[in-house]
């Protein structure tokens, strides 16, 4: 693409976990690019992340964000794409709290994005009622966050086979979901 002169016309998007650092060559070919956007998939901060993102270090992680943010060319931009279940709704005040100190901007001053989506087959819906209304205070009072207030609102059948689910992945890990994601002080 560089060779044929069109790069400066390309508008590129990452989604990445942050355990890596792009080399320089890639640097340099982003520089080369009208508009760069790299997302983190950043769903929780500290030990629940190291839960989530295992074997990630969250860390390491956190450090190679602000290098990139220190090193990437002034026509890169950022953000977090967070995945959002039942599992780490708690989460989301601490993950936005990061964001707003560590991320909000470019180092040029442009500001970050922020996005979520919901987590396939983990439902905020899972959750028993007063736990959805838990979830939904322990929001930031954020635009970004009106969706999943509402979804936190939706009348629901409360499901608990999810415990299941992270028993099994903790088996095999040999990880403990309950000592690692906020949610657990409720069950």
């Amino acid at each position: 693409m560089a060779q044929a002169g069109s790069l400066d016309q390309a508008a590129i998007s990452y989604n990445t976990n942050g355990t890596q650092i792009p080399d320089r060559s890639v640097m340099d070919l982003w520089q080369q690019a009208r508009l760069v956007k790299i997302y983190f998939s950043v769903d929780a901060v500290a030990k629940a992340f190291e839960y989530i993102r295992w074997p990630a270090s969250w860390n390491q992680v956190a450090r190679n964000i602000e290098q990139m943010k220190a090193d990437c060319p002034s026509n890169v931009m950022f953000g977090i794409n967070a995945t959002v279940g039942c599992y780490n709704v708690f989460e989301m005040a601490a993950v936005w709290s990061w964001f707003d100190r560590e991320l909000a901007t470019n180092r040029e001053g442009d500001r970050s994005d922020f996005v979520w989506q919901p987590a396939n087959g983990f439902d905020v819906g899972n959750l028993d009622h007063h736990l959805r209304d838990r979830a939904a205070q322990s929001l930031p009072a954020v635009p970004v966050f009106d969706s999943l207030r509402k979804e936190l609102s939706y009348p629901g059948e409360t499901d608990d086979a999810w415990h299941d689910a992270f028993d099994q992945i903790d088996r095999r890990r040999g990880t403990n979901w309950r000592q690692a994601l906020r949610v657990a002080t409720y069950y």
